[in-house]
């Protein structure tokens, strides 16, 4: 039904956002009708849920450190796997690097990965941003336990490789941008408590899907019954009506 790409920083708040995100649409879900959706379940794909270490990312220069390689690949392949029409997909990683598949001249980033795979299982695209300041995530990460933590020179690293989503390209639209801060990144979120995060239902309705040809589709699928469509859509993103 919909690929949700959630990206930021390392330590930004990602798997919180995830986690109240996942809890929103639940609880709509138990709200709707088997008549007004056909959607099942929320899923989150992380790192965490595929036992894959911080270390991973360990490394000189790990655009080419094989185990961060086999983590990104083991995230793509698992997002992949559990893309339907009657699930929504929460991608909860960085998502953020670009990698060289052929050659130097032909980039591809991984979130333009996710879409192609969004798009070739005809489901609805999103992207959320969570927006932090380097400072707030080197702060989180030194009051992790030693083994759940980033490396000083690792998080650096990933901080200097990050590319963040731009709404102007179709991979990354439409974009959804969660500014971080305490009050609503340490506090459960239950049902509809936190505004910022309860407008995604609505903005979920408005997303395009994609077919196979690369055309935009028609679908009365919805998550949040009688909402109107207030998703904000790129250039890129054609309206729907």
């Amino acid at each position: 039904m919909a690929l949700v790409v959630i990206s930021g920083y390392p330590c930004s708040g990602k798997t919180t956002r995830a986690h109240q995100i996942k809890e929103m649409l639940e609880s709509r879900l138990a709200q709707a009708s088997s008549d007004e959706l056909s959607l099942k379940n929320v899923i989150i794909i992380n790192d965490e849920l595929l036992g894959v270490s911080r270390s991973a990312y360990d490394g000189e220069l790990t655009l080419h450190s094989k185990t961060e390689k086999v983590a990104r690949a083991s995230l793509l392949s698992q997002t992949i796997r559990k893309l339907s029409k009657d699930h929504v997909v929460i991608c909860d990683g960085m998502n953020y690097i670009k990698v060289i598949p052929k050659s130097t001249l032909e980039l591809d980033g991984f979130r333009y990965q996710l879409y192609c795979a969004a798009r070739e299982a005809s489901v609805r695209t999103c992207t959320i941003h969570i927006a932090n300041l380097p400072d707030n995530c080197l702060a989180y990460n030194a009051k992790l336990p030693q083994d759940s933590c980033y490396k000083e020179e690792t998080i650096q690293n990933l901080f200097s490789r990050y590319e963040e989503p731009n709404s102007t390209v179709r991979w990354d639209s439409p974009l959804i941008v969660f500014p971080w801060c305490d009050s609503l990144v340490t506090t459960q979120v239950d049902g509809f408590t936190s505004g910022g995060v309860r407008s995604l239902a609505d903005k979920l309705e408005g997303l395009r899907v994609i077919g196979e040809d690369g055309e935009e589709l028609a679908s009365p699928l919805k998550i949040c019954p009688n909402k109107p469509n207030t998703i904000q859509r790129s250039s890129e993103a054609p309206a729907q009506s």
